[in-house]
């Protein structure tokens, strides 16, 4: 999914669109590896207050595309996820962005996305051909909605 997210920032840039990747899956990031952007202050860091700056990478030859990796690994993800911090921050950035893209743990890992959902507004389920299965899948759904957000859509992985 991960994966997933980078494709679809990079073709939402290619389209001319000013995007910004979040990488809000700090269980397991991705996002400094699939970029190769070296591990150092994100996400996690400006949520527990140790960055006062935004942490965000353009991404070459993408100049409308930028990272804001993870950050340090934190022992509380979802604690840091639930603070209004990163609800005011999404609100801050709208401004600055066209697309706003949000990768999230997995959902057999943690509820964190259902705090991410809660602020994204609306999800892209990815789901895995062969591996998920249709009612866990409507569980999930409805986990989603009742955070507020819509499920805009789902994608079959292989």
């Amino acid at each position: 999914a991960s994966y997933l997210a980078a494709n679809l920032a990079v073709l939402f840039a290619q389209m001319g669109r000013k995007v910004l990747l979040i990488d809000a899956n700090m269980r397991q990031p991705r996002q400094q590896d699939i970029f190769n952007l070296g591990s150092g202050m994100g996400l996690s860091d400006i949520l527990a207050e140790r960055a006062s700056t935004l942490q965000v990478h353009t991404i070459k030859p993408f100049q409308t595309l930028s990272v804001l990796p993870a950050g340090s690994p934190p022992p509380n993800p979802a604690e840091l996820l639930a603070r209004p911090a990163f609800g005011a921050l999404l609100s801050s950035l709208e401004t600055s962005y066209d697309i706003i893209l949000l990768d999230t743990a997995p959902s057999q890992l943690s509820s964190d996305f259902q705090l991410v959902a809660a602020r994204a507004g609306g999800m892209l389920l990815a789901t895995r051909r062969n591996v998920s299965r249709l009612a866990p899948l409507a569980e999930l759904k409805e986990k989603i909605t009742f955070t507020g957000a819509q499920v805009v859509g789902a994608v079959v992985l292989d």
